[in-house]
């Protein structure tokens, strides 16, 4: 069952409040984004500031193999990859063998949907399943007679899944802004500070084509990283991004043998 994700509401400030010359709350400057996210969930049941899956805005999006509110009309036996922030977690024990396994919901910006990671999964990755962490679920779309299901096999923190697994990121950039210049320097620089595999490769646009895009050194390679995305896709000399990601791949399950 698909549940639509709720809209933020807007609040207004309480009036009053400390009135001696120093405050006894602490200012929002005392939190990162993130943990003010946190505790509005917390708190209020629903997000504010933002939403956390902001920070993976277009990478999230390139990595979903189908959109949430459109798992369960797969076919049977589908593989599928889908990213977003884990909620309502409620571990429990198998009926057969007492194992462990876990309850919970994923939320994306569009859509929840409430999934099941069993014994043998939540041995190998239930590690990775923390209240309102963002994660990259992987798993398959089992259908028979009671209808369609969502088996969850892996599970990953999705800031190191983004990491490993977009492969390159092609700038558009418009090449008569005067901050084009200065887009590049920027990149450059974080190239150089954050060192690991995802290729670059720039494009520029003109009257509504694209140019032939010209590839980075492969020693420019980076650990990409979502905030840092963000920062680099909002500049004014950027008209998009184009993701590449890796392969959609699920580990087999081990089987053994019976003695």
């Amino acid at each position: 069952m698909l549940t639509e994700a709720p809209s933020p509401r807007s609040t207004s400030p309480r009036k009053g409040g400390n009135t001696t010359g120093k405050s006894a709350t602490p200012s929002e400057n005392d939190f990162t984004s993130a943990e003010r996210l946190q505790f509005e969930k917390e708190l209020l049941g629903f997000y504010i500031s933002g939403h956390p899956m902001n920070a993976y805005l277009g990478l999230a999006e390139a990595l979903d193999t189908f959109a949430v509110d459109d798992l369960l009309n797969q076919e049977d036996r589908t593989e599928f990859r889908i990213c977003g922030i884990a909620s309502n977690m409620a571990k429990k024990l198998s009926k057969k063998d007492n194992r462990p396994w876990m309850a919970f919901t994923l939320a994306t910006k569009r859509a929840s949907v409430p999934l099941n990671m069993f014994a043998d999964a939540f041995a190998a990755y239930g590690h990775h399943l923390v209240e309102n962490a963002p994660l990259a679920i992987l798993g398959t779309i089992l259908k028979g007679d009671d209808g369609a299901r969502i088996n969850v096999k892996e599970c990953y923190p999705l800031d190191s899944y983004v990491a490993n697994h977009i492969s390159r990121v092609t700038w558009l950039l418009k090449p008569t802004h005067p901050e084009t210049p200065g887009f590049l320097q920027l990149l450059r620089q974080t190239l150089n500070k954050y060192v690991g595999d995802t290729r670059t490769s720039l494009g520029f646009v003109f009257e509504d084509r694209f140019s032939p895009t010209a590839e980075a050194s492969t020693a420019l390679g980076w650990k990409l990283a979502g905030p840092v995305f963000q920062q680099l896709r909002s500049h004014p000399a950027v008209m998009g991004a184009q993701i590449e990601t890796k392969r959609l791949e699920i580990k087999e399950t081990r089987r053994w043998a019976k003695k």
